[in-house]
């Protein structure tokens, strides 16, 4: 029998895949060296999702219907579908328009929950909404129309009424696999239809295509940061609930949502990188002191690095973490003030 070092065991297998550094990772310490940085980041990242599908010019708008128009607290709810004919995929959406515009408009991205964008835009119309805007505090995408902004919110797949009946297994995870089965990246038809919905924004008469901005929770902040990297249109960006890292969520085992997978990724970026590409865009990061999925040491790393990043730039004031005393969830005082200071 031979003798010598013991066999690495699966988790130590993963364990040294999670300690090898980001290639892509910034070391530089000007803004020259930050500006070259940076667009050869977005460039890679831009060909890492056009591999998957995407394309890189803003996509035009194809076939927008308005399904139902009504007055709506405070505003007017103008329910949509439109065509990604990139993934061939028909996508429902909703855009509240302000009685009093201010000229901006913010895409507002769901998480989670079971309803899609309902409650983004306030709908209430059974328990389960109530408990879900309650808890996670969801329904800013009303809040922002309130305050003046156009907004448009859309169901991305697997979720509200693009929601499939999977059964057994978390039905993200699923359907990524599924996908997969078919060289079809999730995260990437998510990417894709959010940029369909921000050529509908920018194009929404009384909306200034340069004031477009975007917020998101949990899922929906894992795509806004995904999205402002991706397309320059996007000028703010506020992400709640997302600066947890991949590389945090394998070493503790707590798995990571198929609809937030994109492969690949990891040698070349993790979301500390990710989110420094929007450098010098104002962007305001939320973590909740008692958010559950945010593991505390990896993500003070990944901000502080963030933090860096727009100091080299010469806009730390442009970088703001809301550190506040919640859970998962949205804080919406400090991400309208955000907004109506930047966009």
């Amino acid at each position: 029998m031979k003798t010598g070092k013991q066999m690495k065991t699966n988790y130590d297998y993963l364990k040294d895949l999670i300690k090898t550094e980001s290639s892509r990772r910034f070391t530089g310490n000007s803004p020259v060296e930050l500006d070259l940085w940076r667009n050869e980041f977005i460039n890679w990242l831009q060909n890492l999702f056009y591999q998957l599908g995407v394309k890189l010019t803003p996509p035009k708008i194809f076939d927008l219907t308005i399904i139902n128009e009504q007055d709506y607290e405070s505003c007017k709810r103008i329910d949509i579908q439109f065509k990604n004919p990139e993934f061939n995929q028909v996508i429902p959406g909703t855009i509240l328009e302000p009685n009093k515009k201010n000229g901006a408009g913010i895409l507002c991205q769901h998480g989670h929950g079971k309803f899609g964008r309902l409650p983004i835009i306030g709908e209430i119309s059974n328990a389960e909404m109530v408990e879900e805007r309650d808890r996670f505090g969801c329904d800013f995408g009303l809040k922002f129309a309130q305050y003046g902004f156009t907004v448009i919110a859309i169901d991305l797949l697997n979720f509200g009424q693009r929601s499939l009946p999977v059964a057994g297994r978390d039905k993200c995870d699923m359907l990524a696999h599924f996908l997969n089965l078919f060289g079809v990246n999730l995260v990437a038809v998510q990417l894709s239809d959010i940029r369909h919905a921000i050529s509908i924004l920018s194009s929404w008469n009384g909306v200034d295509p340069e004031r477009i901005g975007m917020a998101g929770l949990s899922l929906g902040g894992r795509m806004t940061m995904f999205s402002a990297a991706f397309d320059q249109r996007i000028k703010v960006a506020v992400a709640s609930g997302s600066c947890n890292t991949y590389r945090d969520r394998i070493e503790k085992l707590s798995g990571a949502c198929g609809a937030q997978i994109v492969p690949n990724l990891l040698p070349d970026a993790d979301t500390p990188e990710i989110f420094s590409a929007l450098a010098p865009r104002p962007l305001q990061l939320q973590w909740g002191r008692h958010d559950s999925l945010i593991i505390p040491e990896p993500a003070q790393k990944g901000i502080e690095y963030i933090k860096k990043c727009y100091s080299i730039s010469g806009n730390l004031k442009k970088f703001e973490l809301n550190y506040f005393e919640g859970g998962h969830e949205f804080n919406f005082g400090p991400a309208v003030k955000w907004f109506n200071k930047y966009l």
